[in-house]
Formats: structure tokens, sequence, C-alpha cells
């Protein structure tokens, strides 16, 4: 009879005790990897509606104009609709080929101010 009271303890000791082992977390082996370096996100842009692009036309190119006006060289620095005088140069313009006196009437278009300059001192020199 006492056996089969220590048998009836032991067995009510084992489903107690594996009720409290049941209640407890089961831990998970971790692989080496988690699922997040093995997935791969797929980039999905929203639908979003269309808007022409602002086309803004280029600058203008600054250019250089030289120009005699009443025996002055004038050298006027051109950027699109603005235009400066940025030098002012009194000189005789008797002792100039016509050829070159043509020109400046016209105005002679240079790309640098040291064209211009260098033009301004061959004229004056």
């Amino acid at each position: 009879m006492k056996k089969k009271i220590i048998n009836s303890v032991l067995c009510v000791a084992f489903v107690f005790l594996c009720g409290v082992l049941a209640t407890f977390p089961v831990k998970e082996e971790k692989n080496k990897t988690t699922k997040a370096e093995n997935s791969v996100d797929i980039y999905r842009p929203q639908p979003t509606e269309l808007t022409p692009p602002i086309i803004t036309p280029p600058p203008a190119a600054a250019y250089y104009l030289l120009k005699n006006e009443e025996n002055t060289l004038l050298l006027y620095e051109i950027l699109g609709e603005d235009r400066d005088i940025i030098k002012k140069i009194s000189i005789n313009t008797d002792i100039l080929p016509h050829e070159d006196l043509v020109k400046l009437r016209q105005g002679i278009k240079l790309t640098t101010a040291e064209e211009a300059y260098s033009l301004i001192e061959d004229f004056s020199s």
C-alpha cells in the first residue's frame, strides 16, 4: 500500500511539474541569420500625379562690344538685355585706318574682357 501511495504522490508531482513547465515559454534556437537579413524589400513607388518640368532658359553668355562714338572708345559688357559701359577712352580716331573706323562704328563683338582690353591697347597706341 505504501508503494501505491508513493506512486500516486509521484504521479501527482509529475503532472504538477508538467503543468508548471507547460506555462513557461519555450526558448527557440536563433539562427545565425535573421529573417530581415534574408528578406528583400521591393521598392514600389506610390503613383503620383505627373507635373510638367519647369524649363528655365540657360543664362545668356556675356560678351563685350567695343564701339567708337564721337572720338571715344566705349567698351560695353552685354549680358542678355543688360548693357553696361565698363571702359571709356578718348582717342583721336583720325589716325585710325578707315576699315577699323567702320568696324568700330558698327561695334566689334569680343568674347572675353582680355580680348577687349588688348584691342583697346592696339587702338590707343
